[in-house]
């Protein structure tokens, strides 16, 4: 019998927020009260129940695989909407200049 990987939604969301490579992404992408940690975690949650096909709070390899995909998506979706200042469903070279922090340099010249 080939073993089944299962892993729970609070190991899951501690893993995932302690990531360093993690935090960064997602610092745009505050609540209403500008608390990263609680809004990381509720995307977690989504995206753990989006990708939790037999809803039994556990996550199998295939089902993480999903998970982090789906999780992926989400970061890039908040991340993309933060940079678009103005609202108008682009990102303009000026909007990602300005969001950049630190880090070596944007481009030449930049």
């Amino acid at each position: 019998m080939k073993p089944r990987y299962v892993l729970s939604a609070t190991t899951l969301a501690v893993a995932l927020c302690g990531a360093a490579v993690v935090r960064p992404a997602f610092a745009h992408c505050d609540g209403p009260d500008g608390d990263m940690r609680a809004s990381f975690e509720a995307v977690v949650s989504s995206a753990f129940a989006q990708a939790d096909a037999d809803a039994n709070g556990k996550l199998t390899a295939e089902e993480f695989a999903n998970f982090h995909d789906i999780l992926r998506r989400q970061m890039e979706a908040a991340h993309f909407q933060a940079l678009d200042k103005d609202g108008d469903g682009a990102v303009s070279l000026d909007e990602l200049k300005a969001d950049h922090h630190g880090g070596p340099p944007f481009g030449p010249g930049l």
